[in-house]
């Protein structure tokens, strides 16, 4: 490989930052919840990190309710949380590239906190610049 070809591939590479990683980890777990607030892209959102396991019920459940179709596609949905997500085994590891938050809030165009109602969020771990632990209110 060239030294050009090798620092491409050094700079294309993001960061994933390791206490989210942590935490994330503590949450598919536990299936707890911990508030945080994240600062992507220059956007502010503010929620509750939870499990990708509730996470994936939380959508099935959702597409079951929007009738034949929508139960068609939450199977592909629970099968990801049930396979995923969920494990007896203490040395499973569980995947540590996206969090997923719920009572998500996320900063409007006039600085406010807008809540969106009956929705989850899923983040790449990658995208996010920095956080705070605890939710803006």
């Amino acid at each position: 490989m060239s030294e050009d070809a090798e620092l491409e591939q050094v700079l294309a590479l993001k960061v994933r930052d390791e206490d989210l990683m942590f935490l994330n980890n503590i949450v598919n777990q536990t299936d707890c919840g911990i508030g945080i607030t994240l600062f992507v892209h220059g956007g502010v959102i503010s929620g509750t990190l939870i499990s990708g396991k509730k996470y994936y019920k939380f959508v099935a459940d959702n597409l079951k309710a929007a009738g034949p179709s929508g139960e068609a596609l939450s199977q592909f949905f629970e099968r990801k949380g049930s396979t995923g997500y969920t494990s007896e085994d203490p040395s499973f590891e569980y995947p540590n590239n996206f969090l997923h938050l719920e009572n998500v809030q996320i900063r409007n165009g006039e600085g406010k906190m807008g809540l969106l109602n009956n929705a989850m969020l899923r983040l790449k771990i990658e995208e996010i610049e920095g956080h705070i632990l605890g939710n803006i209110s």
